[in-house]
């Protein structure tokens, strides 16, 4: 198959989320949509401290971001990031960047793509360098505890009431009251509902442990 390169800058200038990101974390582009994803309002690359992506995220979350890159960078080969951010999943393709005259050599391009359903390795090509964010920010499902982002977890793999009892090793009963728990902390009409949001975040079972907090640690 012929390859083909397709300027940086179109990527740049269009509305397409992407980010460029040097070695030591300075970014030297960053779409406005990403960036009001990532709580800037005004898009703006400017009102960002220092144009610094240990200034724009929380600290444990930017350090682990900024390993990923160097990872990319050094390796010279792209790598694939999962990640869920306001409770929303997305995808993130980061390729290391040649020679380029308007950003660092040693830097980073990255697609950010939002995706919604259960994300696996091997949707991506054999021998694809696939990683897991473990900081993420899960939005309202941070709310839940640990059964209760269980249920869920089971549910939006379409497991029913008794699967999910026989699953967790819990009374049918209790499960449905883990249910209505979680609808009621997600402001959820129905399981549905639930089940949407679930899906946005990509939420599996892998994905409990990231969730807690010290005090959703109890059944």
């Amino acid at each position: 198959m012929q390859s083909f390169s397709v300027p940086l800058q179109l990527f740049i200038e269009g509305s397409i989320m992407s980010s460029v990101i040097d070695f030591d974390g300075v970014i030297h582009h960053m779409s406005p949509e990403l960036l009001r994803v990532l709580g800037v309002s005004s898009g703006r690359l400017q009102d960002v401290p220092d144009r610094s992506l240990l200034k724009l995220l929380p600290e444990v979350r930017a350090r682990e971001r900024l390993m990923l890159l160097r990872r990319a960078i050094s390796g010279r080969r792209p790598c694939v990031l999962r990640s869920v951010v306001g409770g929303t999943q997305f995808i993130t393709h980061i390729f290391p960047l040649d020679q380029h005259p308007e950003v660092p050599q040693s830097s980073a391009f990255s697609l950010h793509l939002r995706t919604e359903g259960r994300v696996e390795r091997d949707h991506f090509p054999p021998g694809s360098d696939y990683l897991e964010a473990e900081h993420n920010d899960f939005g309202p499902l941070a709310l839940l505890t640990k059964r209760e982002a269980e249920v869920l977890a089971l549910l939006s793999e379409g497991a029913d009431g008794p699967e999910i009892a026989d699953r967790l090793h819990r009374s049918a009963e209790t499960v449905s009251s883990h249910q209505k728990s979680l609808y009621a902390k997600l402001r959820c009409p129905s399981r549905m509902h639930a089940m949407i949001i679930a899906r946005r975040a990509g939420l599996s079972m892998r994905d409990v442990p990231r969730i807690l907090s010290p005090r959703s640690e109890s059944n």
